[in-house]
């Protein structure tokens, strides 16, 4: 977008409402650990069923998304977010007052439907929404308001958990989903997704919030309508053009490497990976978990004072050579030291560098990857395809993560996810091009054989991304 710019309070409005969508997705992933504790004391749970409690989330997560990018495209990204909003608000209610374990699961359903709706629009909505040169930091944001919703699960699990409190716990968290409900309805539609269905006029007014300039309005709005082309509805047939396979591809990879790494998993089972390798004081491992969620957290603080400046592809990489030399850190300690205190102490800081580099480079990035690498034409639909996969994939590993330590130790584990983050990287520094500073009708993905390519922008293109 142009430079000429006013307005911050909308730019705010417009970050900080979607991401509080990523927040409670940060929250129901870490708090469901420490809920699961107290629960037990009240309602009996076998283990197959606590590792379903948690699965489901995910499962319902990647229904739902598949569905969410038609939603988005049909009624738009803005009443997506209201509705994912206020699934996740009912679902804290249904956790909350449980009964049996039926309730759970049921609460448990529509949390993971409210969350897939929210995960999948956020991104799409911040990055069509806000000027190109804050592009990197809104979606950043994402990144750094999920960190903040595991960091506040641990603290929360830890505090109530010594009560029982496993109720209050889901209960709380109708806070910051009541904030997200009510906010939603002040936010302005997305305006490319306002030009797709040719809503010009309101377009211009959304645009106004930003770009003083009405000639540089026009140029940005005949540049999104360029991008669409004559065809203004996506089908599925679009996805088998060569033009748009290969970053739908592309994005869907990136996506399922992300998961594949096992943070979410070394995140999520710290405690129990802690005590596993020979830490005897049980409340240290729960504070090993605050620990590293802390490291998450400041770090994508990091990230987002850093992505505009040396650009999304930089921080990717280096992150990823974090995470390469943390995860080999961890696999010689796992492979060479005998279960004590020493080595649950020295595992602990594997995980927290690793932790960190995750979210200094795949962490921080991923939302914007995903977004910023799939043309207009495309993005919604291609996004509900990458987080659907994501997700499945995701809970699939969070389900048997467990039960690979058991038969075959975490050094293995440990070696799988240096492989995956060494594939990680060359696919990072072959075929992902720089996006920064770049409008999102200039991101053009080329063929594996013609990589990081930017399609140089049209006439109109070429007055926006000037001016």
């Amino acid at each position: 977008m142009g430079k000429t710019l006013k307005n911050n309070r909308l730019l705010w409005l417009i970050i900080c409402v979607p991401a509080l969508g990523n927040l409670l997705h940060g929250y129901e992933i870490g708090i469901i650990a420490g809920a699961m504790q107290a629960m037990g004391k009240e309602i009996t749970l076998t283990m197959t069923q606590m590792s379903f409690m948690v699965g489901i989330v995910f499962y319902g997560a990647c229904v739902s998304v598949l569905v969410a990018g038609v939603l988005a495209d049909w009624i738009g990204r803005k009443n997506v977010l209201i509705l994912g909003a206020a699934l996740i608000s009912l679902s804290m209610l249904v956790i909350g007052f449980a009964g049996d374990y039926v309730d759970i699961l049921l609460g448990r359903s529509l949390q993971g439907f409210g969350v897939g709706l929210v995960t999948l629009t956020i991104p799409i909505y911040i990055a069509e929404s806000i000027p190109t040169h804050l592009r990197g930091r809104g979606g950043s944001s994402v990144q750094l308001f999920l960190n903040g919703g595991i960091l506040l699960s641990a603290l929360v699990a830890f505090i109530l958990g010594q009560f029982g409190m496993w109720r209050e716990m889901f209960l709380w968290a109708l806070v910051p989903s009541l904030i997200l409900f009510v906010f939603a309805f002040k936010l302005p539609k997305s305006p490319r997704w306002l030009i797709k269905k040719n809503k010009l006029t309101e377009a211009d007014k959304v645009l106004s919030g930003f770009i003083a300039n009405k000639e540089e309005r026009a140029h940005e709005i005949s540049a999104i309508q360029a991008s669409f082309g004559s065809e203004q509805k996506s089908s599925f047939r679009s996805y088998f053009q060569k033009r748009y396979l290969w970053p739908v591809l592309l994005v869907v990879f990136i996506g399922c490497l992300n998961q594949l790494t096992g943070i979410n998993n070394f995140i999520g089972f710290s405690a129990i990976m802690l005590a596993d390798m020979g830490l005897s004081v049980a409340a240290l491992a729960t504070l090993g978990t605050v620990l590293v969620t802390l490291v998450n957290f400041v770090m994508c603080f990091v990230a987002l004072s850093l992505v505009d400046k040396l650009g999304r592809k930089p921080l990717l990489k280096k992150g990823l050579w974090g995470m390469v030399i943390s995860c080999a850190f961890m696999l010689v300690m796992a492979w060479v030291l005998p279960a004590s205190n020493l080595k649950a102490i020295l595992i602990l800081v594997g995980i927290c560098a690793f932790a960190g580099s995750f979210s200094l480079g795949p962490g921080s990035m991923v939302w914007l990857l995903l977004s910023e690498l799939l043309p207009n034409k495309v993005r919604s639909l291609g996004m509900s395809i990458s987080l659907a996969v994501l997700l499945l994939v995701s809970g699939f590993y969070a389900s048997v993560f467990l039960e690979l330590a058991s038969s075959f130790g975490y050094a293995a584990i440990f070696v799988f996810s240096v492989i995956i983050c060494a594939i990680y990287l060359f696919l990072s520094a072959r075929y992902i091009p720089e996006t920064n500073g770049k409008s999102l009708e200039s991101i053009h993905l080329s063929h594996p054989k013609a990589p990081q390519s930017i399609r140089k922008p049209d006439t109109v293109q070429a007055a926006v991304a000037e001016s």
